[in-house]
């Protein structure tokens, strides 16, 4: 049996990110999860929630970087446990 994959894995997959793309990334800091927005080319891209876990942030951000930049927002109150 096939896994099914997620939203979030479904759009990275389809998605090939160049330096000319425009791309902005909101994050949403709680203690126990993160709420993640990307904005890609004009449209929003992806919308989806994590877990709290900052390298697996990272490994996401790393995947839609490609060759260039984007812009992060991040959004979080003195009780949001950041590290």
């Amino acid at each position: 049996m096939r896994k099914r994959l997620s939203k979030k894995e479904s759009w990275f997959k389809k998605n090939n990110f160049t330096a000319e793309d425009e791309i902005y990334v909101g994050i949403d800091v709680h203690k126990v999860h993160y709420h993640v927005a990307i904005w890609h080319n004009g449209r929003i891209g992806c919308v989806y929630s994590m877990s709290s876990d900052n390298n697996k942030l990272l490994q996401d951000l790393k995947r839609i970087r490609g060759e260039g930049t984007f812009d992060i927002c991040i959004g979080a109150n003195r009780t949001a446990g950041v590290r």
